[in-house]
């Protein structure tokens, strides 16, 4: 069925959930699309048929990784709005910030919380296309001009089979080429065959809700409400590049993914704020070194120092100490060793699991 629009629905903008979905004829597996939709962007979209059969080999090998993000307020049996996400790796699901709250404060400054930031909020819900339902938390989020990202981990450690990678590094050029899937209220499950990555700074945002300058792209992969959130993909290289956010007067936008902290998610466990400090007292055969670690304890479990010498190959000069609350300090006998510089290294481990290295400049112990 060919899909006609109109603007009969209203925009699911940077957080005002739609109150009534878009009347749709769909099926949960996209083989129909909606008669009535509110379509921004130039792409157009098409239902994505069962098993992806309609879709390029290399997005058909990860389309289930698509997954609509419901935040369930209510238990009274009615639909809950919802965005999409995109499962990323490791469980983790990526998606719009704007999503957990209902509405948008343009003074709000930058704030990330481990926690859903409505305290209506009672569960999220990630569904995936084959119709995996699972509760998941939420880990970071921001949502101001600049920022407009979520990143959730599923519930009980469940990790998808299919996950679509994370561009790292550089950013695509202007022009490159995009695809996007996502699940529009009313709509199924959807697909935006291609758009490109373009210059934001050609669009206005005559509200002041959106600096176009920072960490942003333009882009006219076609959606409806309930798409925010959803990834803009290389389409050749199918990997995650920016998270779709919304629309302006000239185009929709998406926020890089590399402005976020998901690397931290997708690298290991964020590791602990921590600085190395170093004082030598002595002289000769009575000198010291003293290495002293401040970070936070109720995030540091230990701390292992080492001295080594500094002009050989790392050679331990002493016995390493560990320190197992704070305040984290160790003292090194350097005064019978037979050279003048050393080098102190601690290693943290935080209660995440998370471990940080940390060196000092060279010591001249006598």
């Amino acid at each position: 069925m060919a899909l006609r629009t109109s603007l009969a629905c209203s925009l699911f903008l940077l957080g005002s959930f739609a109150t009534t979905a878009c009347t749709s004829d769909a099926d949960s597996r996209g083989e129909a699309v909606a008669e009535d939709s509110d379509l921004k962007g130039t792409s157009g979209i098409q239902p994505v048929e069962p098993g992806g059969a309609n879709l390029p080999a290399n997005l058909r090998a990860v389309h289930e990784a698509i997954a609509k993000v419901q935040f369930v307020t209510s238990f009274d049996g009615s639909e809950p709005p919802h965005c999409t996400g995109t499962h990323v790796g490791r469980g983790l699901i990526l998606t719009a910030g704007h999503c957990f709250r209902r509405s948008y404060d343009s003074g709000m400054v930058a704030r990330r919380t481990p926690r859903n930031e409505d305290p209506g909020m009672t569960r999220t819900i990630v569904t995936f296309p084959g119709g995996d339902r699972h509760d998941a938390t939420m880990l970071d989020y921001e949502l101001t001009k600049a920022h407009d990202y979520a990143i959730l981990r599923l519930d009980d450690g469940f990790v998808p089979a299919a996950a679509i990678p994370v561009r790292r590094g550089s950013e695509p050029p202007y022009g490159a080429a995009l695809t996007m899937l996502s699940h529009p209220q009313g709509q199924g499950f959807v697909w935006s065959p291609a758009c490109s990555y373009d210059d934001p700074r050609n669009m206005t945002d005559t509200f002041g809700m959106v600096d176009v300058t920072r960490d942003r792209f333009a882009h006219q992969c076609a959606s409806d409400p309930g798409a925010s959130g959803a990834a803009l993909i290389d389409a050749n290289a199918i990997e995650v590049v920016g998270i779709h956010n919304g629309y302006l007067e000239e185009a929709l936008y998406g926020m890089t993914v590399g402005s976020t902290p998901l690397a931290q998610y997708l690298d290991g466990l964020a590791e602990p704020e921590a600085s190395l400090e170093t004082a030598h007292t002595g002289a000769f055969e009575n000198a010291k070194v003293t290495g002293t670690v401040t970070a936070a304890a109720d995030e540091v479990s230990e701390v292992t120092f080492e001295i080594a010498r500094a002009e050989d190959a790392w050679e331990l000069a002493r016995d390493p100490v560990t320190v197992s609350a704070a305040p984290f300090t160790a003292t090194f006998d350097t005064g019978t060793l037979p050279t003048f510089s050393y080098e102190l290294r601690a290693t943290l481990r935080a209660k995440n699991g998370a471990t940080r290295v940390l060196e000092s400049t060279f010591i001249w112990a006598k």
